[in-house]
Protein backbone atom coordinates (compact mmCIF):
# COMPACT_ATOMS: atom_id res chain seq x y z
CA UNK A 1 0.00 0.00 0.00
CA UNK A 2 1.32 4.00 -1.16
CA UNK A 3 0.75 5.88 1.54
CA UNK A 4 -1.21 8.81 1.06
CA UNK A 5 1.09 11.08 2.06
CA UNK A 6 3.33 10.14 -0.89
CA UNK A 7 0.91 9.75 -3.52
CA UNK A 8 0.39 13.46 -2.82
CA UNK A 9 4.04 14.34 -2.69
CA UNK A 10 4.43 12.80 -6.29
CA UNK A 11 1.09 14.64 -7.63
CA UNK A 12 2.31 18.30 -6.45
CA UNK A 13 5.62 17.58 -8.28
CA UNK A 14 4.16 16.05 -11.51
CA UNK A 15 0.87 18.52 -11.92
CA UNK A 16 -1.15 15.07 -12.74
CA UNK A 17 -2.46 12.78 -10.15
CA UNK A 18 -0.89 9.25 -9.52
CA UNK A 19 -2.53 6.13 -10.25
CA UNK A 20 -3.74 5.57 -6.93
CA UNK A 21 -5.04 9.11 -6.12
CA UNK A 22 -6.88 8.58 -9.54
CA UNK A 23 -8.38 4.97 -8.17
CA UNK A 24 -9.56 6.88 -4.97
CA UNK A 25 -11.14 9.74 -6.70
CA UNK A 26 -13.24 7.14 -8.81
CA UNK A 27 -14.20 4.96 -5.26
CA UNK A 28 -15.05 8.15 -3.48
CA UNK A 29 -17.26 8.95 -6.28
CA UNK A 30 -19.00 5.86 -5.88
CA UNK A 31 -19.45 5.43 -2.53
CA UNK A 32 -20.74 9.22 -2.35
CA UNK A 33 -24.09 7.96 -4.55
CA UNK A 34 -24.31 5.37 -1.86
CA UNK A 35 -24.41 7.19 1.04
CA UNK A 36 -26.65 9.95 -0.47
CA UNK A 37 -29.02 6.72 -1.09
CA UNK A 38 -28.22 5.86 2.85
CA UNK A 39 -29.16 8.85 3.91
CA UNK A 40 -32.62 9.59 1.60
CA UNK A 41 -33.30 5.58 3.64
CA UNK A 42 -33.16 7.73 6.80
CA UNK A 43 -29.74 4.70 7.76
CA UNK A 44 -27.64 6.63 10.20
CA UNK A 45 -25.71 4.16 11.11
CA UNK A 46 -24.33 0.46 9.95
CA UNK A 47 -21.69 -1.86 9.87
CA UNK A 48 -19.18 -2.39 6.79
CA UNK A 49 -18.11 -5.36 5.18
CA UNK A 50 -16.20 -5.67 2.10
CA UNK A 51 -16.38 -8.94 0.67
CA UNK A 52 -14.47 -10.40 -2.30
CA UNK A 53 -11.08 -11.09 -3.45
CA UNK A 54 -9.96 -7.46 -5.17
CA UNK A 55 -6.63 -6.23 -4.10
CA UNK A 56 -8.26 -3.28 -3.98
CA UNK A 57 -10.26 -3.88 -0.96
CA UNK A 58 -8.56 -2.01 1.12
CA UNK A 59 -8.94 1.51 -0.58
CA UNK A 60 -13.40 0.65 -0.87
CA UNK A 61 -12.96 0.33 2.63
CA UNK A 62 -10.78 3.34 3.45
CA UNK A 63 -12.58 5.47 1.29
CA UNK A 64 -16.06 3.97 2.28
CA UNK A 65 -15.49 4.58 5.78
CA UNK A 66 -14.29 8.32 5.01
CA UNK A 67 -17.06 9.17 2.92
CA UNK A 68 -20.24 7.33 4.65
CA UNK A 69 -18.83 9.31 8.23
CA UNK A 70 -18.40 13.07 6.11
CA UNK A 71 -22.54 12.10 5.00
CA UNK A 72 -23.26 11.39 8.82
CA UNK A 73 -23.14 7.98 8.88
CA UNK A 74 -21.78 6.47 11.54
CA UNK A 75 -20.00 3.03 10.35
CA UNK A 76 -18.72 0.74 13.63
CA UNK A 77 -14.74 0.27 14.37
CA UNK A 78 -15.04 -3.39 14.03
CA UNK A 79 -17.00 -5.67 11.89
CA UNK A 80 -19.44 -7.33 13.76
CA UNK A 81 -21.60 -3.59 14.25
CA UNK A 82 -24.08 -5.14 17.47
CA UNK A 83 -27.30 -5.51 15.82
CA UNK A 84 -26.64 -2.86 13.37
CA UNK A 85 -27.17 -2.84 9.72
CA UNK A 86 -24.40 -4.38 7.57
CA UNK A 87 -23.48 -2.19 4.08
CA UNK A 88 -21.63 -5.07 2.39
CA UNK A 89 -19.70 -4.00 -0.55
CA UNK A 90 -18.07 -6.19 -3.57
CA UNK A 91 -15.67 -4.42 -5.67
CA UNK A 92 -17.30 -5.38 -9.65
CA UNK A 93 -14.76 -3.19 -11.21
CA UNK A 94 -11.98 -1.09 -9.77
CA UNK A 95 -8.78 -0.59 -12.12
CA UNK A 96 -6.78 2.02 -13.47
CA UNK A 97 -5.96 0.98 -17.43
CA UNK A 98 -3.47 2.73 -19.65
CA UNK A 99 -4.46 3.30 -23.06
CA UNK A 100 -3.19 4.44 -26.71
CA UNK A 101 0.40 5.90 -26.38
CA UNK A 102 1.05 8.59 -28.87
CA UNK A 103 2.12 12.21 -30.09
CA UNK A 104 -0.26 15.34 -31.01
CA UNK A 105 2.09 15.69 -33.64
CA UNK A 106 4.81 15.03 -35.85
CA UNK A 107 7.17 16.24 -33.34
CA UNK A 108 4.97 16.63 -30.62
CA UNK A 109 5.74 15.07 -27.15
CA UNK A 110 4.82 10.79 -26.36
CA UNK A 111 1.26 10.86 -24.29
CA UNK A 112 -0.48 8.16 -22.32
CA UNK A 113 -4.35 7.72 -22.08
CA UNK A 114 -5.17 6.44 -18.94
CA UNK A 115 -8.91 5.88 -17.55
CA UNK A 116 -9.90 5.05 -13.99
CA UNK A 117 -13.41 2.99 -12.95
CA UNK A 118 -14.79 1.61 -10.24
CA UNK A 119 -18.03 -0.66 -9.72
CA UNK A 120 -19.41 -1.47 -6.45
CA UNK A 121 -22.39 -3.73 -5.87
CA UNK A 122 -23.63 -2.79 -2.43
CA UNK A 123 -26.47 -4.76 0.05
CA UNK A 124 -27.75 -3.45 3.06
CA UNK A 125 -28.78 -6.32 5.32
CA UNK A 126 -30.58 -6.37 8.56
CA UNK A 127 -29.41 -7.84 12.14
CA UNK A 128 -30.58 -10.88 10.41
CA UNK A 129 -28.67 -11.00 7.49
CA UNK A 130 -31.38 -10.38 5.41
CA UNK A 131 -31.13 -8.41 2.52
CA UNK A 132 -33.20 -4.93 2.36
CA UNK A 133 -31.83 -2.97 0.00
CA UNK A 134 -29.03 -3.69 -2.84
CA UNK A 135 -27.42 -0.86 -5.33
CA UNK A 136 -24.95 -1.11 -8.00
CA UNK A 137 -22.95 2.13 -8.07
CA UNK A 138 -19.45 3.52 -10.52
CA UNK A 139 -17.04 6.03 -10.90
CA UNK A 140 -15.12 6.87 -14.16
CA UNK A 141 -12.57 9.09 -14.83
CA UNK A 142 -9.58 9.65 -17.58
CA UNK A 143 -6.77 12.26 -18.73
CA UNK A 144 -3.70 12.03 -20.72
CA UNK A 145 -0.24 12.34 -18.98
CA UNK A 146 3.20 12.96 -20.41
CA UNK A 147 4.79 9.22 -21.09
CA UNK A 148 7.90 10.35 -19.65
CA UNK A 149 5.81 11.23 -16.20
CA UNK A 150 4.36 7.16 -16.12
CA UNK A 151 6.89 5.37 -14.32
CA UNK A 152 6.33 8.21 -11.26
CA UNK A 153 2.29 8.22 -11.50
CA UNK A 154 2.36 4.22 -11.92
CA UNK A 155 4.16 4.45 -8.53
CA UNK A 156 5.83 1.30 -6.88
CA UNK A 157 3.36 -0.78 -5.70
CA UNK A 158 3.69 -3.80 -8.60
CA UNK A 159 -0.27 -4.36 -8.33
CA UNK A 160 -1.63 -4.26 -12.06
CA UNK A 161 -4.81 -2.84 -11.18
CA UNK A 162 -3.17 0.07 -10.07
CA UNK A 163 -0.38 0.33 -12.59
CA UNK A 164 -2.28 0.27 -15.34
CA UNK A 165 -0.02 -2.45 -16.77
CA UNK A 166 1.76 -1.85 -20.44
CA UNK A 167 0.29 0.88 -22.60
CA UNK A 168 -0.98 0.28 -26.21
CA UNK A 169 1.22 2.08 -28.34
CA UNK A 170 -0.18 4.00 -31.35
CA UNK A 171 0.72 5.10 -34.60
CA UNK A 172 -2.52 7.39 -35.14
CA UNK A 173 0.10 10.12 -33.67
CA UNK A 174 1.99 10.24 -36.18
CA UNK A 175 0.02 8.94 -39.09
CA UNK A 176 -3.04 10.86 -38.59
CA UNK A 177 -1.84 14.22 -39.22
CA UNK A 178 -0.24 13.15 -42.29
CA UNK A 179 -3.16 11.57 -43.67
CA UNK A 180 -5.00 15.11 -43.14
CA UNK A 181 -2.70 16.76 -44.85
CA UNK A 182 -2.44 14.90 -47.34
CA UNK A 183 -6.38 15.01 -48.27
CA UNK A 184 -6.30 18.44 -47.55
CA UNK A 185 -3.83 19.08 -50.04
CA UNK A 186 -5.52 16.99 -52.10
CA UNK A 187 -8.77 18.74 -52.36
CA UNK A 188 -7.13 22.13 -52.75
CA UNK A 189 -4.95 20.79 -56.21
CA UNK A 190 -8.02 19.23 -57.38
CA UNK A 191 -10.34 22.65 -56.79
CA UNK A 192 -7.76 24.72 -58.52
CA UNK A 193 -7.23 22.46 -60.81
CA UNK A 194 -10.75 22.73 -61.97
CA UNK A 195 -10.79 26.29 -61.61
CA UNK A 196 -8.18 27.02 -64.05
CA UNK A 197 -10.21 24.49 -66.84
Amino acid sequence: MIPIVLALAVAGSTGYPTNLEMAEQVVTESVTSLADSLGDAGIDDVSLEVVGEHAGNWLVEQSARAVLSDHGVSVAADRTGGGMPVLRLRAMDLAVTLGNTGRSWLFGSKHVDRIARCELAAELLDSGGVTQRSWRCGGFAEDRIPYSELTVLQGSSGEEWITGGTPTSSGGGILEPLVVTGVVASLIYLFYSSRAE
